[in-house]
């Protein structure tokens, strides 16, 4: 069951929301920050109240500047694939299945362009979507394309496509690719770029990847930085940094946007307490500057995942400790003005000052229904992938 004790939150979403738009969205000066940790200088988040979502297992989340969708499993292993999609913020439709398997995770551009993978046993499958505006989603065929556990994805608006998953050992692979119409154009060969175990992989439009994997031993967590280029035989490759260990903890998930606002969640190694992390890449120094130098505990339950969209907002979805059930929650990253106490932040104290703020308004939804892109595509391999 959800930890309600830390479940309530009276934000005024509406006065948080605008924050944003009293200072610059990062901070100029902030825009290049140091090596070191941001501190009292960096980026917050704020999270609502948590809420369920119904029954299930494995749940992932996606969330682009219109809508938000989320699938998971029935609850046994290899049982259905549901998927459920809602507004930005507040709560989903009912689950609608999709496909058999287990371990699905789903991945959405702002073009409504939807990639999920999911494995059945040792073989990985993807389909490609289109989320429409009435919130129902046209799924493509479901296709095989490695072999694996706990795979996961991400895409950007050009319809670069990159996958991770574990070996079943000890070795981490990334797939790279271009969605052309309801299919994936892979690279030939999936690439073997780091050692650990449940992989988390975000891409923002800028080519930045950003990846998140617990190390072999001791449960620690290992960050790595990627930049998406082009090879010599005009494929797309990612060019990697070297990991860091960043926290402690189990099953993470990461996610960034095109202003480099970062949010992590995971899993405690050793309960089932619930932390996040948040941060600002920085092109300067070439990696994520934290806020807080430890995880953030803001719930109880197990296997959190989280995404983040251009305009700083979050939906985190995760499953209840004991029973299948799957509960999310909303969240906003924000830049707290120069008099504001960083300490008070998430306290009950600080709504005062926060309420003072006037609001301004929020973003409108636009249309979600432009062609699908990345068709033109020719430099890469086609599909389904053959052998070497």
């Amino acid at each position: 069951m959800c930890d309600q004790n830390n479940a309530k939150n009276e934000t005024d979403w509406s006065v948080v929301e605008n924050i944003k738009n009293l200072t610059p969205y990062p901070p100029a000066a902030l825009q290049s920050p140091s090596q070191t940790a941001l501190g009292e200088k960096g980026p917050l988040l704020e999270w609502g109240e948590a809420s369920g979502i119904g029954d299930g297992a494995f749940p992932s989340v996606a969330l682009n500047k219109d809508i938000s969708l989320t699938v998971h499993e029935g609850g046994a292993f290899n049982a259905q694939l549901f998927y459920n999609t809602g507004p930005i913020r507040g709560g989903f439709g009912d689950a609608i299945p999709y496909d058999s398997g287990g371990y699905p995770f789903i991945a959405m551009n702002d073009n409504g362009q939807l990639v999920e993978v999911h494995q059945s046993g040792f073989d990985l499958y993807y389909r490609v979507g289109k989320i429409h505006q009435d919130g129902t989603v046209t799924w493509g065929p479901s296709l095989w394309f490695d072999n694996g556990h706990w795979s996961s994805v991400a895409i950007n608006n050009l319809g670069a496509v990159i996958e991770v998953h574990n070996n079943g050992a000890n070795q981490l692979y990334y797939n790279i690719g271009t969605i052309s119409g309801d299919k994936i154009l892979w690279n030939k060969k999936a690439v073997n770029y780091d050692n650990g175990y449940t992989p988390s992989i975000t891409l923002n439009n800028n080519g930045l990847v950003l990846e998140c994997h617990v190390e072999s031993l001791h449960r620690r967590l290992r960050n790595k930085i990627g930049l998406v280029k082009t090879n010599e035989n005009g494929e797309l490759k990612i060019e990697w940094d070297y990991n860091i260990w960043y926290d402690d903890g189990a099953a993470p998930s990461i996610s960034i946007n095109d202003a480099g606002n970062v949010v992590e969640v995971h899993q405690s190694g050793a309960s089932y307490d619930l932390y996040y992390r948040v941060g600002q890449y920085s092109d300067y120094s070439g990696s994520v500057a934290w806020s807080d130098q430890n995880g953030i505990r803001y719930d109880g339950g197990r296997l959190p995942r989280v995404a983040i969209n251009q305009n700083g907002q979050i939906k985190e979805v995760h499953q209840s400790e004991a029973a299948p059930t799957i509960w999310f929650r909303d969240g906003l990253i924000y830049w707290p003005t120069q008099d504001l106490d960083r300490s008070a932040v998430a306290s009950a104290d600080v709504m005062a000052a926060l309420n003072s703020i006037p609001v301004i308004g929020s973003v409108a939804a636009t249309s979600i229904d432009p062609p699908m892109i990345g068709q033109q595509a020719s430099n890469a391999q086609p599909d389904p992938r053959g052998s070497d």
